[in-house]
């Protein structure tokens, strides 16, 4: 994911790496404060021992990454076509092709005026955070209910062979046929989302008659997928 956000090599992952230990170290104090009441509070969290954590973190992976940014936008300075400078290049169909996430961001910042180098920041910040572990969680759950249930285990192994052969290699052109697999991913992530809860702020006042949601306040009520985990869904593969 490095590579894709900011154009990282694979023999240059060392920076990188750093990016994702500092990641692990906060996610289980934001997963901390979110579980416990009091620490949602900032006057209550800034004396416990969490807060200087967070804030040493947060400096490390906010320092690194505008360094990238600044080293990554210098680099682009040293071209001398106006759209080459930015890793970008018009393909025949007329669409635009980027190394990078961060090379758009830096040339909608440069010629568009869209984003300011801080906000180029927290959108790679975004990018990041939200790629991390991800791929890897939904391979292991996946693997596990494949464990569970042998035949449709069977019947992904017929179809990678069917498709690829016994010594071919699964490439992103054989993605597209593989939809029985395509299907247990989606399986899989329905009954283990990544996210299994979602908090929505109003915006404004809302009427829904007996209640009235205030502007600009976060309802309890509003977490969780109850569409995944209701009794009337499934939560087992049908054989």
């Amino acid at each position: 994911m490095s590579e894709i956000s900011m154009g990282i090599k694979q023999n240059d992952q060392s920076e990188a790496q750093r990016f994702g230990l500092w990641l692990e170290e906060l996610l289980p104090i934001l997963l901390i404060r979110m579980t416990n009441v009091f620490y949602r509070m900032d006057i209550v969290f800034r004396w416990t021992k969490y807060k200087k954590i967070q804030d040493e973190l947060l400096c490390n992976i906010n320092e690194y990454l505008m360094n990238r940014i600044e080293k990554r936008r210098a680099k682009s300075m040293s071209g001398s076509q106006h759209i080459r400078k930015y890793h970008i290049n018009e393909a025949s169909d007329g669409m635009l092709r980027i190394e990078c996430f961060l090379d758009m961001l830096l040339y909608l910042s440069d010629n568009k005026k869209k984003f300011s180098l801080n906000q180029i920041k927290d959108e790679i910040s975004t990018f990041l955070g939200g790629s991390t572990e991800t791929t890897a969680t939904t391979m292991s759950f996946c693997c596990l209910l494949l464990g569970m249930h042998p035949i449709i285990q069977q019947q992904v192994h017929e179809e990678i062979i069917k498709t690829v052969g016994e010594d071919g290699k699964v490439t992103s052109e054989v993605l597209p046929h593989l939809k029985y697999l395509e299907y247990c991913l989606q399986e899989t992530m329905r009954i283990f989302p990544l996210t299994p809860l979602l908090l929505r702020i109003a915006t404004a006042d809302i009427e829904l008659e007996p209640l009235t949601f205030r502007s600009n306040v976060l309802g309890p009520w509003q977490g969780g997928t109850q569409g995944v985990y209701s009794t009337e869904t499934s939560t087992t593969i049908d054989d």
